[in-house]
């Protein structure tokens, strides 16, 4: 679905500031690419890949995995080199422990701390949507898109005929979806458009919450609860201290005032 994509969604050298080379779960990403490359030491196949992305997102259509692959695949092949599993397990399964990315503001944004977090997660999604990846997505693309989204298969697969009967369906949701969030009125949406709809669209959060994993699973989230705890313990010790020689002046002068 869409063309392919011809660059990744974080510079790779982004992503390697983001997981570190010589902790845990960088090793731990390693490894599982060496148990995915099945017919090459250098890659993964496609379609191990789509298995490796089914187990993980049991729920999702098939054509909503093969638009994860042509995003995640940017070098243009029916493989997953080892650069871009490190690109998809930092989009899929990391989270930073803290707001650490800086977003382009302007007057009439307004940023929570989750949209700082987030940002990029949900530029995937934005990609997703964009199938010809001209960074806009059109009305066609929104619509062409959408159904991917509808489909759980948790509740049986819906084959493309039946699709067509929620024609009129998926064509006013694009219809209201347009006329709240594309501030051009140009019939397209724009990163900022889209960053707006994801705040109110039920289906982009249901997706978003669908690809963010549980912080304490990961290395991440348990080394800044260490780094927490121990500045708090740090922070504990000092105010003892400082009430300590607080209460030893006290205490010298107490003898000169009587």
């Amino acid at each position: 679905m869409g063309t392919r994509n011809s660059r990744p969604i974080i510079p790779p050298p982004d992503v390697l500031t983001k997981i570190n080379t010589k902790s845990k779960e960088f090793e731990s990403i390693k490894l599982e690419f060496k148990e995915l490359c099945t017919t090459s030491k250098n890659s993964i196949p496609k379609e191990t890949f789509l298995k490796y992305l089914s187990r993980r997102f049991p729920s999702f259509s098939d054509r909503l995995l093969e638009r994860f692959f042509i995003v995640l695949a940017y070098n243009n092949k029916n493989e997953i080199v080892f650069e871009e599993f490190v690109q998809a397990k930092y989009l899929l399964d990391h989270i930073p422990p803290e707001p650490t990315i800086q977003i382009a503001k302007s007057a009439d944004d307004f940023f929570t701390e989750e949209d700082v977090i987030y940002d990029y997660r949900l530029k995937f999604i934005f990609t997703l949507f964009d199938l010809d990846f001209n960074n806009v997505i059109s009305t066609k693309e929104f619509e062409e898109f959408l159904p991917c989204l509808m489909q759980d298969e948790k509740y049986g697969h819906i084959e493309a005929e039946e699709l067509k009967d929620y024609a009129l369906w998926f064509q006013q949701i694009r219809e209201f979806a347009f006329i709240q969030f594309d501030r051009q009125r140009m019939d397209r949406l724009s990163w900022r458009d889209f960053r707006a709809l994801a705040r109110c669209d039920l289906t982009v959060q249901n997706l978003m919450k669908q690809i963010t994993p549980q912080k304490a699973e990961y290395e991440c989230f348990t080394y800044a609860q260490a780094i927490q705890r121990k500045n708090e313990k740090k922070k504990f010790k000092k105010e003892q201290k400082m009430k300590q020689n607080l209460q030893q002046k006290t205490d010298v002068k107490s003898p000169s005032a009587q």
